[in-house]
């Protein structure tokens, strides 16, 4: 098929984004030998991540259909896992920041903050998109049994639905159209949940002064995107976020909200194993560890030349900061019980043998358990 051709079978929209692809490609076909591939020269015109996705993805689909030889290239996937562009914070200061505000007209005199707090509160609650928030009807909303009714020629899937709401947000409703003067709004308007005249630059200046204020540039879409990050810590599932957020796939839904977290998984694991096995013992008592410690010290000290006396004297010191109730426990004449030696002695010291410290060596004498070392 003919590039011209299959344009013309295009809608108009559809078709003007193909006609910028062309023109990218068609620069891209003077420069090949600077950008090897069609995504290195998007990268370079410092485009958005997904406006090259998107020319990309224009690209392969002309090669595709007009057997046009091309060398595309891809360009990397945008980051799925960055945090939430909305946090808690900036929806209290958004929300706060219309307070005084003086539009619209069609408000009463100081009431105007409303109109803006129960839409910032409606799409924050409802996660619906901006072209459905705007075509509801005040008729649309059941305030005895607390729903939305989304009709199909405002839902982007042409789908009726039914969106719930809470009851704080079925009061700030009514009380926002108590102070509304259709009067002063056109006939083509009137019924409508939140009257916006369209073309009025107006309201985007409203909207600038709340960016401001929050310090950060974001869209009426954000706020839907905030109402899955609610729910997602509500509770929910990946079912029921699917159709909070109004997905057409699953996996739109596992991209932006459902984060691996692989590791508060596995420690939340319990495994059904029978509690029938005997606890094992620890593979080392703490004499045990006590005369490994000290046998550790007199090898350090004679490698230095200390002589028998120091020893001692370092040993004796090194007990009693160390292991206080053993040493309380040999002066007192008592034995320390030890799992591993049954047939201990009676006042024997604790972990260490009958030929105390090194006295298996033979290196220096040993001294009785409770004499004290003359100074």
């Amino acid at each position: 098929m003919h590039t011209k051709d299959y344009l013309a079978s295009l809608r108009n929209r559809t078709a003007s984004e193909y006609q910028t692809t062309l023109k990218y490609m068609a620069e891209w076909e003077k420069k090949k030998s600077d950008f090897p591939t069609l995504a290195l020269f998007l990268a370079s015109k410092s485009l958005a991540i997904h406006s090259q996705l998107k020319h990309i993805r224009q690209a392969k689909n002309l090669a595709k259909r007009c057997h046009l030889d091309i060398v595309i290239g891809n360009t990397p996937r945008p980051d799925r896992k960055s945090p939430p562009k909305f946090s808690d914070a900036d929806f209290q200061k958004l929300y706060c920041s219309f307070n005084s505000c003086k539009w619209p007209k069609f408000i009463l005199p100081g009431e105007q903050g409303r109109y803006w707090q129960t839409l910032i509160h409606f799409a924050a609650v409802t996660a619906l998109r901006r072209e459905a928030i705007f075509g509801l009807n005040l008729e649309d909303v059941n305030f005895d049994e607390l729903f939305v009714e989304v009709r199909p020629e405002i839902d982007k899937k042409n789908v009726a639905r039914y969106k719930p709401i809470t009851p704080e947000l079925a009061a700030e409703i009514l009380e926002l159209h108590r102070f509304i003067d259709w009067d002063k709004i056109p006939v083509q308007y009137h019924g409508k949940l939140f009257p916006w005249i369209h073309g009025n630059k107006k309201w985007y200046e409203c909207w600038k002064t709340g960016e401001d204020k929050v310090g950060k540039r974001f869209w009426l879409h954000d706020l839907k995107r905030f109402s899955g990050e609610l729910a997602l810590r509500a509770g929910a599932t990946t079912v029921e976020l699917k159709e909070h957020m109004d997905h057409a796939n699953i996996q739109t839904t596992l991209n932006h909200y459902c984060r691996p977290t692989t590791t508060s998984l596995i420690r939340k694991i319990r495994v059904p194993i029978p509690h029938q096995r005997k606890r094992l013992t620890p593979l080392f008592t703490e004499p045990e560890i006590k005369t490994e410690i000290e046998n550790s010290i007199i090898r350090k000290l004679q490698d230095a030349g200390a002589d028998a006396e120091l020893i001692r004297l370092v040993l004796d010191e090194y007990g009693r900061v160390a292991f206080p109730a053993a040493v309380d426990a040999g002066r007192r004449g008592k034995s320390v019980n030890n799992p591993r030696k049954s047939g201990q002695k009676s006042g024997q010291k604790k972990g260490v043998a009958e030929s105390d410290y090194a006295g298996e060596t033979g290196l220096f004498p040993a001294f009785p358990a409770g004499e004290e070392v003359a100074q």
